[in-house]
């Protein structure tokens, strides 16, 4: 066995026997080393939807907790009972992308989602249900557009598959509370919670309601075209002269 054989073996055995303790201490004063790997796993795009993903989810949660407990329609309470188990459900899986790839999520609403909040907090009945509905269009639309971008760009195999499974369900969502609006744009007959202003009323055998002296009739949120054919006007009588009896 040559001399450098002879030197070096024993100092690569110190080498092997130090190296754990190296790292250890390498990572108890750079906790960040130990993140670095988790880290990697999402491109800043993906980290950037995930947190608004996040954020989206607190205010809608918060508005369907709302409508759940304080809305006058069945439909919209039951949308919102929908959205509580869906986002749920959504809101979840976020969190768990979020640690394991070491993402920070907001844990409370912004100033602008506070003020939306408070906003649709302060109605009720059918003021409450509208400006709802109108929410809920508004932001699904927004989270379609960004789960669609999200699905052509992810580049994460985690990523993917949550964007995969969330776009459909968040489709169906917004396919339904467009058709709520919808309906509260054509409706005709007037909420109880509406129904005590002056103005027609809905007669009890449910035909046409009737219009009240020095009340003009409701006119609906969407002009609907009749598909009865025109009256012509009835010919005005000719006046009969006196003078010529």
């Amino acid at each position: 066995m040559s001399n450098a054989t002879q030197i070096f073996s024993p100092m690569k055995s110190v080498l092997s026997f130090l190296f754990p303790f190296v790292l250890a201490a390498a990572i108890a004063f750079f906790p960040e080393l130990s993140h670095a790997k988790a880290d990697e796993g999402f491109s800043p795009d993906e980290k950037e939807f995930l947190t608004s993903a996040a954020a989206g989810n607190l205010l809608e949660i918060k508005l369907s907790e709302m409508a759940r407990d304080k809305s006058a329609q069945a439909e919209v309470k039951h949308f919102g009972i929908m959205m509580l188990e869906d986002h749920g459900k959504l809101n979840a899986e976020v969190k768990r992308l979020a640690g394991k790839y070491g993402v920070a999520l907001p844990t409370s609403l912004s100033v602008a989602q506070g003020d939306v909040l408070r906003t649709i907090g302060g109605l009720s009945g059918d003021n409450l249900d509208r400006a709802y509905v109108a929410e809920m269009v508004s932001a699904h639309q927004k989270d379609v557009g960004a789960f669609t971008k999200m699905q052509s760009r992810a580049k994460n195999p985690d990523m993917k598959r949550f964007v995969e499974l969330g776009v459909p369900l968040i489709k169906t969502h917004l396919a339904r509370v467009e058709e709520m609006q919808r309906t509260y744009r054509g409706e005709a007959k007037p909420s109880a919670a509406s129904a005590n202003p002056p103005g027609p009323q809905s007669p009890p055998d449910g035909g046409t309601p009737a219009t009240q002296p020095g009340n003009p009739p409701l006119a609906p949120a969407v002009p609907i075209p009749s598909s009865a054919p025109a009256r012509e006007p009835a010919p005005t009588p000719t006046p009969v002269n006196s003078a010529s009896r």
